[in-house]
């Protein structure tokens, strides 16, 4: 019996519960009812204001503008057929490279003399917006420094105004095309002489020794008082360490080492025992792949190691002969018959 009574009592609070509730919701109906009816008001006139009288409104009330565009488009990251940028190149120049490279481009050229790998330049994004024949554009962010981008140029703009087909310093080679000088194929060893020539400063060591060396000097012609007498050994002479030595043969870009050897066994006797022990003596930096030498190279080690001297040929009996007899006075025949 007492649990029966104590349900009845819950469901007799229960029930009184709700019915105070039923109670308040309709007194307080009408004054719902009414701001209902007021709020539904107020928004018609809202409504019919302009939208910048409407933001003047809300502003004043303060209360925040829900704008009735849709919420902004979040962009979604996607991929595209551009190639991802790829890191720059590291400052070291790769010269065994760049000194096999019998022709490279003007602007390659240029990037060498100051120092810097050709490879470590990258094209700037909006390059394309120069024009066609405006040549290569590159990226501030390629350069190690400012100074070092300035000085680039400032090296372009001088070998651009060098470049000629007829008349150098600097001849491109190829077949003759309008266009920016930059992309012109060029000699490297061209270009090294002509910044050389210019006194530009801090050329690197090696491409200086790619450089071509100056024409020598045209020896003043003998005359018959001093002809070597008939049968006279002409003496061998010595050439100072500190001399530059010109071979009668420009020297070329890369030749095999018996080619090396057969074109300067004369002034070079030791060559080829220095090229047997390159690999010990230091002369190995003048390799110009598994079996080529750098003949430019190959002879600035043998100046600095002062291999070098210019020995005269021998003279035989029958080249004395005729130099006796072409110092002989002229005789005309005056026999008949």
């Amino acid at each position: 019996m007492a649990d029966k009574k104590t349900l009845a009592d819950a469901l007799a609070e229960i029930e009184a519960s709700n019915a105070k509730a039923a109670e308040l919701r309709a007194k307080q109906a009408p004054e719902l009812i009414a701001e209902a009816v007021e709020r539904t008001a107020l928004n018609a006139r809202l409504a019919a204001l302009p939208q910048k009288q409407r933001r003047q409104v809300l502003d004043a009330a303060g209360l925040n503008h829900v704008s009735a565009a849709p919420p902004p488009i979040t962009p979604v990251s996607g991929r595209s057929a551009a190639q991802p940028p790829k890191p720059a190149a590291p400052l070291s120049i790769d010269w065994h490279f760049w000194c096999n490279m019998q022709t490279v481009k003007l602007w390659q050229a240029c990037a060498l003399t100051v120092g810097l790998d050709p490879d470590r330049l990258r094209p700037h994004p909006q390059a394309w917006m120069a024009g066609p024949g405006s040549g290569p554009v590159f990226d501030g962010k390629s350069f190690p420094s400012q100074e070092i981008e300035a000085k680039f140029e400032k090296a372009l703009r001088l070998a651009e105004n060098a470049v000629s087909y007829m008349n150098g310093p600097i001849f491109p080679k190829g077949t003759p095309h309008h266009g920016s000088n930059k992309e012109k194929t060029v000699l490297l060893s061209e270009v090294a002489t002509f910044f050389i020539s210019c006194a530009w400063p801090d050329i690197p060591d090696t491409l200086q020794t790619l450089a071509r060396p100056s024409p020598p000097a045209m020896a003043p012609k003998a005359t018959p008082e001093h002809q070597a007498a008939p049968l006279e050994a002409v003496p061998v002479v010595e050439v100072q360490k500190s001399e530059p030595i010109q071979t009668t043969a420009g020297p070329k870009f890369s030749m095999s080492k018996a080619g090396l050897i057969e074109a300067h066994r004369h002034e070079w006797q030791t060559i080829e025992r220095d090229l047997k022990d390159a690999s010990e003596n230091g002369l190995s930096v003048a390799k110009a792949g598994p079996r080529d030498w750098n003949e430019a190279m190959a002879l600035q080690w043998a100046r600095a190691k002062g291999k070098l001297t210019i020995t005269a040929k021998p003279v035989n009996d029958l080249a004395n002969a005729f130099h006796s007899m072409s110092n002989l006075p002229s005789h005309r025949h005056t026999l008949k018959g």
